[in-house]
């Protein structure tokens, strides 16, 4: 039997801070490009971009996954039919 490797809590720690580091820095720029849109009275502009961005997203995402998850139906369907011998 193989032994698992322990991830040591410092990685996780470490793993941990770094997504904290990078959502913050993502969250400050967002914030940055409100406030200078909103200073030029383009707010609306802004929340509008943002609002079809995030609903592309999701919407790319929703119609992958679930053409992924009907094509592995489908794969593990067929795959368990026997096959016919082509004689």
């Amino acid at each position: 039997m193989s032994e698992r490797k322990r991830i040591s809590p410092v990685r996780i720690s470490i793993v941990i801070l770094v997504a904290i580091a990078a959502a913050l820095l993502f969250a400050s720029g967002l914030y940055t490009d409100f406030l200078w849109f909103d200073q030029l009275g383009f707010a609306k502009v802004f929340t509008t971009q943002i609002t079809a961005q995030v609903v592309s997203f999701l919407t790319a995402f929703v119609i992958a996954g679930l053409a992924t998850y009907f094509t592995l139906f489908a794969a593990l369907l067929l795959g368990l039919q026997p096959r016919r011998s082509g004689n």
